[in-house]
């Protein structure tokens, strides 16, 4: 992952035969994607021809891919976009790509680890955390346990409720 680049989705499927793709977003908003002029993958960057969202997919055309079969060949790929195409975040809101590898550390001064994977439940995000030790932990990434994000200082604090980890 290049720091000005940050992954945006994924072709997961072709469609049609004149090589246009379906790609999952990985957007909080579609429209954020919709807007993107290009995107690298298979190292280089390729522009989005008449890019709309059908259903919970995106479908376009990528220059350079112009049948079924080279549509084919990128099913998979990771897409990633510049961050300065992106729009802005809401305070309080990171791009997952910046929360990877926080250390973090509980309101007590514990350290628990590193935070390694975010993953999306539908009702909220969860946090996993990987100690020194390996042990793995799961924090819902919720206001009454997310304290501070720092993500300058490369640290995220957060509140222990009780009876969310075991010891």
């Amino acid at each position: 992952m290049n720091e000005k680049r940050i992954e945006v989705g994924q072709i997961v499927g072709v469609h049609g035969i004149a090589g246009e793709v379906k790609i999952q977003h990985w957007c909080d908003d579609a429209s954020a994607f919709l807007n993107l002029k290009k995107v690298w993958f298979n190292g280089d960057w390729h522009q989005l021809i008449s890019p709309r969202q059908h259903k919970n997919v995106i479908l376009c055309k990528l220059e350079g891919i112009t049948d079924r079969n080279a549509a084919e060949a990128a099913r998979m790929c990771i897409l990633e976009a510049e961050r300065a195409q992106l729009p802005p975040l809401p305070e309080g809101r990171y791009f997952i790509c910046d929360l990877v590898g926080l250390r973090v550390i509980t309101d007590e001064g514990r350290e628990l680890g590193r935070l390694s994977d975010v993953f999306e439940t539908g009702s909220n995000q969860v946090y996993e955390v990987i100690s020194p030790e390996k042990k793995k932990y799961y924090l819902p990434a919720i206001e009454s346990v997310l304290l501070n994000t720092d993500i300058e200082a490369g640290v995220l604090t957060v509140h222990l409720l009780e009876g969310l980890i075991d010891e």
